[in-house]
């Protein structure tokens, strides 16, 4: 914790659901996707290999909010709910003053992450915008609201919904930016990079025609039948069946590169309005993902049944020059979730358990990270029951986590299986004998952090394991 004394900056969080790292031209891939991230990079810290605590979104972005573990904070499977006792970083803001706002993630109020954030001033912001910024609200403008409000979570794959959204959110943005009596705390959560990837026309820059996308009875000729059934496909493939061919991969790899594109303008458009209006260097810009995607790789599709770096392995990009200095890039590893500790250490503001703080803004002075960072996976219900529809017979692994250091990786499963992968020069599966100091060492230290964070102990976490098992046997 550093306690200097200082103005608590605004706080606008950008998460791009299923963005791959490598994926991003700032982070050197050849196709150039991220052309405003490029120009914010130069102003921003870099981090890159910030790893997740857990490969798909629940999991993922409830660690993020509360800085704990999955089996800690218990939002396991959907359905499930963060611990009744765990603050959210919404909630510590808004105990702090600031003006707190949420923007996507149909699923947050499902799961308790909705605590802390000034839900009805969201409502507001957007009618400001809708109703001709008039400041008189009945009871029915306030119901139409929360409904407009959820339609538009739920439709906001459809590009002229996205477009809707990128006016909505940069009207947002000015009304929160021009007041002066409370810092704000906005998050936004862009599900364009999530399956399905249809970016707007306009922005489908990486494919080799372009497809126009939810018009009636021809949708999937245009796309030429990749979307047909996608969803079934989808936890087919998952299950271990060949549904998507090599050309469709190839396509909906070149549509994933388009989608980068958009939300890249998206965010070009949100930090220009606050440039503009003068408060962009008084603001904290977090830029990062809740997991990345496989698109054909290890034969899978989507972000579950895996643990590779192509899902662990996002972007992290902070942009507040007063601590994180412009152009500086770490090497060393960090933990998503200890963003929540990050921005509890940039307000000056104690961490629940000291002994667990590991903000950002250290490794950015220090220039490092951590040696081992570690996560989880609670295999979901709905991909436990897929395969075993399609594959019956198959064991299945209900829960895996992992240890990660900078040439390593071990994965331990609850069926007792292991793998142990170099990441030395890109990630390769290895043989333990060959590395057996390092295997040794890294199995140790994984069992002492699960003692650590006592999961076998808690109760809910039983009942979760058990229920799997029992799924995973049926």
């Amino acid at each position: 914790m550093i306690n200097k004394v200082r103005k608590k900056p605004n706080i606008l969080w950008i998460l791009l659901d299923a963005c791959r790292q490598d994926r991003m031209s700032c982070y050197g891939y050849r196709k150039r996707t991220t052309p405003n991230l490029e120009k914010i990079s130069k102003e921003s810290t870099i981090f890159e290999n910030a790893i997740v605590n857990a490969p798909w979104t629940l999991p993922s972005v409830s660690s993020m909010f509360t800085g704990l573990y999955p089996s800690q904070h218990g939002a396991l499977d959907w359905g499930l709910k963060i611990n009744s006792n765990v603050n959210t970083i919404a909630e510590i803001l808004k105990g702090e003053g600031y003006n707190t706002i949420a923007i996507g993630g149909a699923w947050i109020p499902t799961s308790r992450l909705s605590r802390g954030f000034r839900l009805y001033e969201y409502e507001k912001a957007i009618f400001y915008s809708l109703l001709t910024q008039s400041k008189s609200r009945s009871k029915l403008q306030v119901e139409l609201s929360k409904k407009f409000i959820i339609l538009r979570s739920l439709f906001s794959f459809f590009p002229f919904i996205e477009e809707l959204n990128v006016t909505l959110g940069k009207n947002i943005i000015k009304e929160l930016a021009k007041s002066s009596e409370k810092p704000f705390f906005l998050y936004f959560h862009l599900s364009d990079t999530h399956l399905p990837y249809k970016p707007p026309v306009k922005f489908q820059r990486f494919n080799d025609k372009k497809y126009y996308f939810d018009l009636p009875l021809i949708k999937d000729k245009l796309t030429e039948g990749v979307y047909k059934d996608w969803i079934k496909r989808r936890f087919k493939q998952l299950a271990g069946l060949d549904e998507f061919s090599d050309y469709e991969f190839s396509l909906l790899n070149q549509l994933y590169d388009s989608s980068v594109y958009y939300v890249d303008y998206q965010i070009g458009e949100y930090l220009d309005v606050l440039d503009v209006i003068g408060v962009l260097d008084q603001t904290m810009v977090i830029i990062t993902a809740d997991h990345g995607e496989n698109i054909g790789d290890h034969g899978l599709i989507d972000h579950q049944n895996s643990l590779h770096d192509t899902l662990l392995k996002v972007p992290l990009i902070i942009r507040y020059p007063q601590l994180f200095p412009g152009g500086k890039r770490i090497k060393g590893q960090v933990e998503l979730k200890d963003i929540f500790y990050t921005i509890l250490d940039v307000i000056n503001h104690p961490p629940p358990d000291s002994k667990i703080s590991n903000s950002f803004l250290r490794y950015a002075i220090e220039n490092k990270g951590r040696k081992y960072v570690f996560g989880e996976y609670y295999t979901p219900e709905i991909v436990i029951k897929a395969q075993k529809t399609y594959f019956p017979e198959k064991p299945i692994s209900t829960y895996s986590c992992f240890i990660r250091e900078k040439n390593f990786k071990y994965i331990l499963h609850n069926d007792g299986k292991e793998e142990f992968y170099s990441l030395k020069n890109g990630e390769k599966k290895v043989s333990p004998k060959d590395f057996l100091n390092e295997f040794l060492t890294m199995k140790k230290r994984l069992f002492e952090w699960r003692t650590e964070i006592n999961m076998e102990k808690r109760k809910e976490i039983k009942e979760k394991i058990n229920r799997l098992k029992r799924l995973g046997k049926l």
